[in-house]
């Protein structure tokens, strides 16, 4: 059986150190400040322009097609990003990259057209896909397999806050008419200067141009990370597209529907570490196939619930927990299969089907609610989470060989 592959970074002092294997002069801490700067600019921005876009009469339409454009330009960066951490390492590149954030972000007042906005959500898209890329590989080349998921968690829980407190100051900046662009511009170029001054073998370069990963031998070697990436995407486009539609659909007011979305934000921040954990020291497979149950039973439970009383509110927050948190989850069981040299690849396959499955998940749920009525968000969720158990289960029994048991990983990893 194939083990999970190991990079032995170095150990270091200090007990977040010492527990996920972090090595000295990695720059993490630097990459978690920028990441958390440049993802609240993007949540801040994502409100303004929803805002202004209205302000300016864009038709329902229009605007859709502005805020779906993001993920088209997933399409495009995770091609951009293997090709730039190559090229500049991974600080170099997180900082280019923030550049461009800034520029995009700084732009829509320059054309108050629906054209002009949708070419600057593929660059931003495209720039955030990138960073994704950019930052996940930053991870994987940064702590011993054991201890990955754990970081990823992290990783993933300064984002959630990060984009939450961004929104959150739309409340101070709203009535600044176009000035909040620029106050999103400021944020972004702050984060990528946080990385300036690091060295470009740290991220990633050190491997230089050997990490050719195709799609199909990705797959191949880690079947359940790959089919367990596009469904779970799936889930997560139409879970991001269709809560405040929902809340919408059953007579929630301004302030309750706030409230619901802060709820399912919260959920995957509770609940990150204490499941990376757990899939840090158990079978991922298995705990990927338990979370996504989980899920699915949560979600159909929403949807059989009542509308009223704080029930919907303790159902999001769960549902938003199980569901974002699955994000690291294939992240961790993909490169668990994967050398250290071909890790950004295998990141920029994981971003591009990430963005495919969001796509289509904003899709189907936008479509479901004439099919389904108010329910469909919840039902589309259900549906998504038990495709993915479905296809991890075929993954392990079709491609046996490609999984060793949890223990026999570990005392390889261990040797």
């Amino acid at each position: 059986p194939e083990p999970r592959m190991h990079d032995s970074p170095s150990r270091t002092n200090g007990r977040l150190s010492n527990a996920l294997s972090l090595p000295p002069g990695g720059g993490v801490g630097r990459l978690f400040v920028g990441l958390a700067w440049l993802l609240a600019a993007n949540g801040l921005f994502l409100v303004v322009l929803s805002d202004r876009a209205t302000d300016a009469k864009f038709s329902a339409t229009s605007l859709s097609v502005v805020l779906a454009a993001y993920y088209a330009g997933f399409l495009l960066g995770s091609r951009l990003a293997p090709r730039l951490l190559a090229r500049f390492g991974g600080p170099g590149s997180f900082t280019l990259i923030g550049i461009g954030c800034a520029l995009v972000m700084a732009s829509p007042p320059l054309v108050v057209e629906p054209w002009w906005w949708t070419i600057a959500r593929i660059v931003q898209g495209m720039s955030f896909a990138s960073l994704y890329v950019v930052g996940e590989s930053w991870i994987n080349n940064s702590v011993h397999n054991d201890g990955r998921n754990q970081l990823l968690g992290l990783y993933l829980i300064v984002v959630m806050i990060a984009a939450s407190a961004g929104a959150a100051l739309f409340q101070f900046t709203g009535a600044l008419g176009w000035t909040p662009f620029l106050v999103t511009a400021g944020m972004a170029l702050t984060g990528a200067l946080c990385t300036v001054g690091l060295p470009a073998h740290i991220g990633g370069r050190e491997h230089g141009a050997d990490g050719a990963l195709g799609f199909l031998e990705m797959a191949r070697r880690a079947p359940v990370g790959v089919s367990a990436a596009l469904f779970t995407a799936i889930a997560n486009g139409s879970f991001i597209s269709s809560v405040a539609v929902y809340g919408e659909r059953v007579g929630f007011t301004e302030t309750r529907i706030a409230w619901f979305t802060a709820a399912s934000a919260a959920g995957p921040i509770a609940l990150q570490w204490p499941i990376t954990r757990w899939s840090d020291r158990a079978h991922r497979p298995k705990v990927i196939t338990a979370v996504t149950v989980l899920a699915a039973v949560v979600a159909v439970g929403g949807a059989l619930g009542p509308v009223r009383g704080p029930l919907p509110f303790v159902g999001i927050f769960v549902l938003g927990g199980l569901t974002y948190t699955q994000y690291s989850l294939y992240i961790s069981e993909t490169n668990d299969h994967i050398e250290p040299a071909r890790r950004r690849r295998a990141g920029a396959h994981l971003v591009l089907i990430t963005g495919v499955g969001a796509i289509i998940g904003t899709l189907i749920v936008g479509r479901a609610f004439s099919w389904l009525g108010n329910n469909a968000m919840y039902w589309v969720i259900a549906a998504a989470h038990l495709a993915v158990a479905v296809v991890v289960q075929v993954a392990l029994r079709l491609l046996p060989s490609s999984h060793a048991s949890h223990q026999s990983r570990r005392a390889v990893s261990a040797a």
